[in-house]
């Protein structure tokens, strides 16, 4: 891969092969300046063949101008080039190549499985029949192994209240369940090589704030592997795990004695997995320094190319298809999503808004909830901001309080956000904006700040109606105990 063309070089015939460009190699088309495509190689094969996808904007073509995936074939042998399929997309060409890096898999079954708009799907390479193996999916409800060979998705139920998780192994086909007991919930975390890992918990023994749902309880961590044994089960009596991340090998988490709900005390400990983790993709990708294009990438082969002999340079003949491929997903998403831009692109999308306003933050960018409503703007905030009337300023928060449960949008527009997990500077925007944001100190304990310069923050503490000027550094002291619980109602414009 190089510019957006894939190249293949046959050693044994000294010879290179443009596979795939838009374009000639020495066009100076203006549709060639139009960098919203991307190719992803799925298999390479002993006699040379490529499978690969080209997404994005179709710059050439029977899908001139159109968005989605188009599925090709390379065959060496024959120097011959085959579109089998196109699929059209409602996703701009960012997010269409955020969500194929999640999954994009050719399995040895002849599928192709890939995830896009929330959804898992399969095609069939022969009848071009598809499957939805699942959809209404945020990046928090599934998992995908790190070579892409097997995938685990909880119920569309919601993303603490699903009983089973299903798993799939993509090469095979096999299909199994995780959980299921009556009572019970399951959830997953991710996989370690291609070993799964999940938790097990009672139904609807939540982890609350304030009549929020923050998190559920574990009594258990599992971890399966292909063959669906269990190679680690972790589970102490009188003991709930209340937070899980993963990080390559090893499973950090926060466990407690009491369930004292989101302000309660916790410990911390980790698990070590020994499961084998699956070497990278560019393992036999070798670079060195250029002045001119710095970091160059380039494939490190079995033995030297002879420079007395030059590579002959040859393009495949392209047999375009007229057939297209429409997924339907058989569920909406249930979740508000953020969606996090800076410098002109798109950065990522986020179940919480704390994850998307850090993301957008570093790149000096903002956030919506959705596509296309902006909540937060970085570069948008003055160095020092008051809200003077805030009995005025706070109407829509004593308002909609008692309804604040998730990331909603109200029937006059108001947005219920949840910014808990935030910076106290990341927060301070929605203050710049005159609009309170609300700071839970415990359970049924809060304070609204109400102002800030560069090194002070005022708040206002409803129950006594008093009015405080903490340093920064303060605020963070207590606000970081209480775990920077945030919410705070943004207005329609």
């Amino acid at each position: 891969m190089t510019g957006r063309e894939l190249w293949a070089y046959d050693s044994g015939e000294n010879v290179g092969a443009r596979v795939f460009a838009f374009g000639g190699a020495a066009s100076d088309d203006i549709r060639d300046n139009v960098p919203e495509h991307g190719v992803e190689i799925l298999s390479v094969d002993e006699d040379g063949g490529i499978d690969f996808i080209v997404y994005g904007r179709m710059n050439r073509g029977t899908h001139e101008g159109s968005t989605g995936i188009a599925y090709y074939h390379y065959a060496m042998d024959q120097n011959a080039l085959e579109e089998k399929f196109f699929i059209p997309s409602t996703e701009p060409f960012e997010e269409l190549k955020d969500d194929l890096s999640v999954l994009a898999h050719r399995g040895t079954n002849g599928i192709f499985y890939f995830y896009m708009d929330h959804g898992i799907y399969g095609i069939d390479l022969k009848s071009l029949e598809y499957v939805a193996l699942a959809s209404g999916l945020t990046k928090a409800q599934f998992a995908v192994s790190a070579d892409h060979s097997r995938a685990a998705w909880q119920e569309n139920t919601g993303i603490w209240d699903s009983q089973t998780i299903q798993i799939m192994d993509l090469d095979t086909g096999d299909k199994a369940q995780l959980g299921g007991q009556a009572g019970s919930v399951s959830r997953i975390f991710g996989f370690v090589g291609n070993d799964c890992i999940y938790g097990t918990g009672d139904s609807g023994d939540y982890l609350m704030s304030n009549g929020r749902v923050m998190g559920v309880y574990l009594k258990s961590i599992d971890i399966v592997d292909r063959e669906m044994k269990s190679v680690m089960h972790y589970e102490k009596p009188g003991s709930w795990i209340r937070e899980v991340s993963v990080n390559d090998s090893r499973i950090h988490m926060k466990t407690v004695t009491s369930k004292d709900g989101f302000f309660g005390t916790y410990s911390a400990d980790t698990l070590v997995c020994n499961a084998e983790i699956l070497p990278g993709k560019a393992d036999d990708i070798g670079w060195y320094a250029s002045d001119q294009k710095g970091q160059v990438l380039f494939v490190q082969l079995d033995r030297d190319i002879e420079t007395a002999k030059k590579i002959r340079q040859t393009s495949p003949k392209l047999a375009e298809s007229s057939e297209t491929v429409k997924p339907i997903a058989t569920a909406a998403c249930r979740e508000t999503e953020f969606y996090a831009y800076g410098r002109g692109r798109f950065l990522g999308r986020f179940v919480e808004f704390s994850d998307a306003a850090e993301t957008a933050y570093n790149s000096m960018g903002f956030v919506t909830a959705g596509r296309d409503r902006i909540i937060w703007v970085r570069g948008n905030r003055a160095s020092a901001s008051y809200i003077r009337d805030i009995t005025s300023a706070s109407r829509l928060m004593e308002r909609y309080l008692d309804s604040f449960e998730i990331n909603q949008t109200m029937e006059d527009g108001t947005f219920l956000l949840d910014a808990s997990g935030s910076t106290i500077i990341q927060v301070l925007y929605f203050v710049g904006q005159n609009i309170p944001v609300l700071a839970y100190t415990g359970e049924g304990t809060s304070m609204y700040l109400t102002g800030y310069d560069q090194t002070h923050v005022r708040v206002y503490h409803p129950e006594s109606g008093a009015t405080e000027v903490l340093s920064m550094e303060t605020a963070n002291q207590v606000l970081g105990a209480a775990g920077y619980d945030f919410i705070c109602c943004v207005p329609t414009l």
